[in-house]
């Protein structure tokens, strides 16, 4: 969801929607829009998804709009052309009443079909990106008996509601030893069969290992922390 947020900014700085730029994808094979063209009238901004460079030519025939180029490489030549352009704007008078557009190419749409390929095989339809007239999902919130379930009518709104329940902050619990714990916890924590994990510990040293265990576990305090700080760096498997 992240990685698609992310990849959504190439359509949303252009100005368009990227639910609108979902919806025009090819309905056979779900290819997305290669561009994107901003149609500029007057103070109205209207947008079409191309899917490729042919549509770009069509579209361009059809509308009978003067191209100002790929926004892109416009933006990248206009401190060289600058005092060019300048010139040639003085030669000319812009009819403003014409309809202008700037064409957008989006390199990001292979790893956005990616992303939402992913996505449907979790159960997330690119169908449901926009916002539904019915939940789609439920975002529990908490455990036990009364959890705070939150609708979600949209993909886009997944990760949204969950980082609205992260900004409400996390709960740390710290248990001295399983004594502490109840049933959910104890098998959350060690006894379910898909996680814990059962080690043999051989005792080559019986004496040595009872001494270090006196010593962990001992009613003495100065020589544990003697210990912890000679043999910190040295931990392998720490159970905290």
């Amino acid at each position: 969801m992240q990685e698609l947020e992310k990849l959504s900014r190439a359509v949303t700085r252009r100005g368009a929607k990227f639910e609108d730029y979902l919806e025009a994808r090819n309905p056979k094979s779900g290819d997305l829009p290669k561009y994107i063209a901003k149609v500029r009238k007057q103070t109205e901004e209207t947008f079409e998804f191309l899917m490729d460079d042919k549509e770009v030519a069509k579209f361009r025939d059809k509308m009978g709009i003067e191209d100002e180029g790929d926004e892109d490489e416009k933006e990248e030549k206009a401190s060289k052309g600058k005092e060019a352009k300048e010139k040639d704007e003085k030669g000319k008078e812009e009819d403003k009443s014409r309809p202008k557009a700037r064409i957008y190419e989006i390199y990001e749409a292979s790893s956005i079909s990616k992303v939402l390929q992913g996505l449907g095989k979790k159960g997330m339809a690119m169908d449901h990106y926009s916002a539904q007239d019915k939940p789609l999902f439920e975002l529990i919130e908490g455990e036990g008996d009364k959890p705070t379930k939150i609708p979600i009518f949209s993909i886009a709104e997944i990760l949204t509601g969950v980082k609205n329940v992260g900004k409400r902050g996390v709960q740390i619990t710290r248990f001295k030893g399983l004594g502490e714990m109840d049933a959910k916890e104890l098998f959350s924590t060690t006894m379910d069969p898909e996680k814990r994990q059962l080690l043999k510990v051989d005792l080559v040293d019986a004496a040595k290992a009872d001494e270090i265990f006196t010593t962990l576990m001992g009613d003495e305090v100065e020589p544990r922390r003697i210990f912890i700080e000679e043999n910190a760096l040295n931990v392998r498997n720490l159970d905290i």
